[in-house]
């Protein structure tokens, strides 16, 4: 495990100077940035302080924004499957196992990286007039009734009772935990398609599931939101009398996800080209 571990290190230090990988943080967090600023103003239009994890939550339970959110992560992805000329050596010097298991492990860290940046940077532009507190805000209180005028800001939100049935604290780690775990499933997804052909054609396949998933949650297409882990990843459409989808039933179907595409990518990993990757990766 000892291994594992310094090979995934040795893996975000490659990719955290990677110009796709900072370009993927900064589109996600200018993303982000543009609607929370919203929600921002709108509580000094009417006033009142907000709660420094209400922008996050709010952003993160916006299917518009969070369609847009993923293609900042798609570029953090693209250097899947992860090989180069630099991490070529490492690579030779170890088991094609031990390679995989690193590989895996680094997708749940920077997946965990790119949502606590997002997060940090959303708390402290929140916190220029907020508190944190396991207490909602009067301007989130607000923004769920039907009169609100923070329409005129760009903020809404999808359950009107979210409040009643969810504590701040509670509403914040869904959020971030089920956004993580759909980042998760979208990352390992583009590292076995890029596994099975090349590493162009995972973040491609990726993008098609993850605008299958928004097309699904928005339109239907004869199939019912139940099959969109887009709308899974939501959680203020699993919670409340108007609920569509079940949030412990979401989280299972993630885990099982994940698992079954970490044993993919165990068996795939014994028949990848990893010296032809490098060398095309070098070009």
């Amino acid at each position: 495990m000892r291994d594992v571990i310094k090979l995934c290190i040795y893996e975000l230090k490659i990719q955290m100077l990677s110009k796709r990988v900072l370009l993927g943080y900064l589109v996600g967090i200018s993303i982000m940035l543009k609607f929370a600023v919203g929600y921002i103003q709108y509580g000094n239009y009417i006033g009142e302080p907000i709660n420094v994890l209400e922008p996050f939550i709010i952003v993160g339970n916006c299917d518009r924004i969070i369609m847009l959110l993923t293609v900042g992560w798609l570029l953090i992805m693209s250097e899947a499957p992860f090989v180069n000329k630099i991490s070529f050596y490492a690579l030779y010097r170890t088991k094609r196992k031990l390679w995989n298991e690193a590989m895996v492990i680094y997708i749940f860290v920077q997946a965990i990286l790119y949502y606590a940046v997002i997060a940090v940077v959303l708390m402290l532009l929140g916190g220029m007039n907020g508190y944190l507190a396991n207490i909602w805000s009067v301007p989130f209180i607000d923004v769920l009734s039907s009169g609100s005028d923070s329409y005129l800001y760009g903020v809404d939100f999808p359950s009107s009772d979210y409040a009643d049935v969810q504590s701040v604290y509670m509403g914040f780690f869904h959020t971030f935990a089920l956004q993580v775990l759909y980042a998760v499933i979208i990352g390992i997804f583009v590292y076995v398609i890029s596994q099975m052909t090349n590493r162009m054609a995972g973040p491609i396949a990726a993008f098609i599931l993850h605008f299958l998933g928004y097309e699904i949650m928005k339109e239907g297409y004869g199939i019912v939101i139940t099959y969109s882990l887009l709308a899974r990843s939501i959680p203020a459409f699993q919670l409340g009398k108007n609920a569509l989808v079940n949030l412990g039933q979401s989280y299972l179907i993630f885990i099982v996800i994940i698992i079954l595409l970490v044993e993919l990518s165990g068996k795939l990993v014994n028949y990848m080209d990893f010296k032809n990757m490098a060398i095309q990766e070098g070009d």
